[in-house]
């Protein structure tokens, strides 16, 4: 807790002051009337409006400009525990609010404006949609910077060193990673603004659906005729083709991108390689050679859900890794007849370790209150006993899976509900939370997820096999004049060749796999030969 005094008040904003740090109080009025009459405005048409009159019944934000923030790897945030009351949240400051770090910031700079509009965007898309993916939230708040007209956003040039880091994916274990990851989001963003429009960006800030789903549904909207594998194969050739071709399809018209770093560079033939990308992560192969090549790629068929094996069988119940997830699998069960009862079942899960949690829960007056059961391989969960981290890490488990019996004696002689719950924050996704063989022996009941749902209704859980068909985009681009980029056909095994003829300038492959919910890598080989 600290204190601060409210030095600048217009229509919507309050903007505060730790006690102790000097500001320049006309600077303070300057940015509160250009937030107020420029910035604001602009943001609620394109993204939508913050909670109001919200959790303080006050239709005022607050900009709280700090001294210094507890880490030195932030300039600015917004936390969405403040929009709850302090009865579930003790360190809510109850109001809609973000805070500035003022130990890197200048009051009116470019670094400031960006931020300040930066985390707007994040306290708007909160009211807007929620639970929408860390990657894509990232995305468009960095979008709100440029809409806006500031030349704040530079992630990009992380990315550029980076292409084959996955764009719907999120990680701070890594200060490098994490920006690429930023650049990345940011690219797709813009991308999106200047192909699809401003109107394309206002749904999809408020489309329902998060992450890619959300983009596949503007893009039918708008583009029907395109699919999003073929929207995101453009925008990989964009990335690389920036001012080089004559098609809109392929640029920026908001920054002068660059270009990315080539996995592989090729002057003679012939190139006989293998690679390994996470998905939506790209693969630029630089081919510096002319003359007519043929080109072989042969790439993954399948990828996993989870590091193992189904543990029974060939289908399980998965909760796939995604954001603010609340995925849900429910069953009714009468225990009128029994004299003792037992719940076991196999779980299998890779979670962010202190923050995801998966919980087993049960109801007595058909689902109006729950209570917490306790597995056995439990950790404390942010509302009692819950699994967390890796499944694979516990002594016992067998080929990462875990097994569990729960007694529901306490409960024998009623009609229960059982649930489990999957519960995930906003920043980081591991990996899934699979079960399997979900069983009550006593009522002679095992649902073994391979021929039917046994009975479970499901919300954010899906029966399905350990793999999921791989998809891949690969793509030749002809430094011609002019430029011309051409598609791989590939075979339902992910084969393909074809001959191209290069001239002078050579040409660039473009490599990309294309499976959601996954954050499994994809190998595949490629060679190149001349003729």
């Amino acid at each position: 807790r600290i204190n601060a005094t409210l030095v600048v008040v217009t229509n919507h904003v309050y903007m505060w002051v730790e006690s102790g740090l000097e500001l320049d109080e006309q600077a303070l009025t300057k940015v509160a009337r250009q937030l107020e009459n420029d910035y604001l405005p602009r943001l609620q048409a394109t993204f939508g409006d913050y909670w109001q009159p919200g959790m303080d019944n006050d239709p005022h934000l607050s900009v709280l400009h700090l001294s210094e923030f507890s880490t030195d790897d932030e300039i600015g945030f917004f936390d969405s525990g403040d929009e709850y009351p302090l009865s579930i949240n003790s360190a809510s400051n109850e109001q809609e609010i973000i805070y500035m770090n003022m130990a890197f910031l200048d009051v009116g700079d470019e670094a400031y404006m960006g931020t300040l509009v930066h985390e707007l965007e994040h306290l708007i898309q909160w009211h807007m949609d929620g639970n929408e993916t860390t990657w894509l939230d990232e995305g468009l708040a960095q979008l709100a910077e440029t809409i806006n007209g500031l030349d704040s956003v530079d992630t990009y040039l992380d990315w550029l060193s980076q292409p084959d880091i996955q764009l719907n994916s999120w990680s701070y274990d890594d200060s490098d990673d994490v920006y690429a990851h930023y650049g990345a989001a940011y690219l797709l963003s813009l991308y999106i603004w200047e192909q699809l429009g401003s109107d394309a960006v206002v749904d999809l800030s408020r489309d329902p659906a998060n992450g890619l789903q959300a983009v596949s549904n503007v893009l039918h909207a708008y583009r029907p005729d395109l699919s999003l594998e073929q929207f995101l194969a453009d925008w990989a050739a964009a990335n690389w083709l920036d001012g080089e071709s004559d098609s809109p399809l392929y640029g920026y018209n908001a920054l002068d991108l660059g270009q990315p770093r080539a996995a592989t560079r090729v002057k003679r033939l012939p190139l006989d390689t293998v690679g390994e990308l996470p998905q939506y992560g790209v693969d630029y192969v630089e081919l510096n050679v002319s003359g007519p090549v043929t080109v072989t790629f042969v790439g993954d068929t399948w990828v996993s859900l989870v590091d193992s094996a189904a543990f029974a069988g060939n289908r399980m119940w998965v909760a796939p890794p995604l954001d603010n997830l609340s995925a849900q699998l429910t069953r009714a069960f009468d225990l009128t007849g029994l004299s003792t009862a037992t719940l076991t079942f196999a779980a299998w899960y890779n979670l962010e370790p202190d923050w995801d949690f998966a919980y087993v829960t049960i109801s007595t007056d058909e689902g109006d209150t729950w209570q917490l059961l306790r597995p056995d391989h439990a950790t404390t969960g942010q509302y009692g006993p819950a699994f967390g981290g890796r499944s694979r890490d516990e002594r016992d488990s067998t080929d990462g899976w875990i097994t569990e019996s729960i007694s529901l004696d306490a409960y024998v002689g009623r009609e229960i509900w059982l649930r489990f719950e999957l519960l995930t924050d906003s920043a980081l996704t591991n990996g899934a939370f699979a079960l399997d063989e979900i069983a009550i022996p006593e009522l002679n009941y095992v649902a073994d997820a391979e021929t039917d749902d046994g009975g479970w209704q499901a919300a954010g859980f899906v029966r399905t096999g350990v793999q999921l068909p791989q998809t891949w985009s690969v793509q030749l681009i002809d430094n011609g004049n002019p430029t011309q980029v051409y598609s791989l056909p590939l075979n339902a095994f992910n084969q393909g060749q074809a001959t191209f003829d290069l001239g002078r300038r050579g040409g660039v492959l473009v490599i990309m796999p294309q499976t959601p919910f996954i954050n499994q890598p994809a190998s595949y080989w490629l060679e190149v030969t001349d003729n």
